[in-house]
């Protein structure tokens, strides 16, 4: 699809970083635009919600789909791929932590 131009993700649950630097690094991206819930997001026992040690440069975007719930908390997982000529969307289950994309 003529390569990867920007990555935003939408997840409750994150590692440090490491899952989303791996994803960055793998398609040749250097930042991440990370959906920042109004009204938080589900909690996780101890789980980070943010990268907050990830190495690429990660920006704070609201995501207006994921804000259509109302006053729900956040436990949509959504990554978005856009690329030149379109984009992948990917969404289910998987968190954006190494646990849930190593095998991706």
């Amino acid at each position: 699809m003529g390569g990867a131009e920007r990555i935003v993700v939408g997840s409750p649950f994150w590692d440090n970083g490491e899952a989303i630097d791996s994803l960055c690094e793998s398609v040749g991206l250097d930042q991440v635009f990370v959906h920042v819930h109004p009204h938080g997001c589900v909690h996780g026992g101890g789980v980070p919600n943010w990268p907050r040690r990830s190495k690429t440069s990660v920006h704070a975007v609201e995501v207006a789909i994921l804000e259509a719930e109302g006053a729900r908390r956040l436990h949509a997982k959504v990554f978005e791929i856009q690329c030149k000529r379109g984009r992948v969307v990917l969404s289910g289950s998987a968190n954006a932590t190494t646990a849930a994309l190593a095998d991706c």
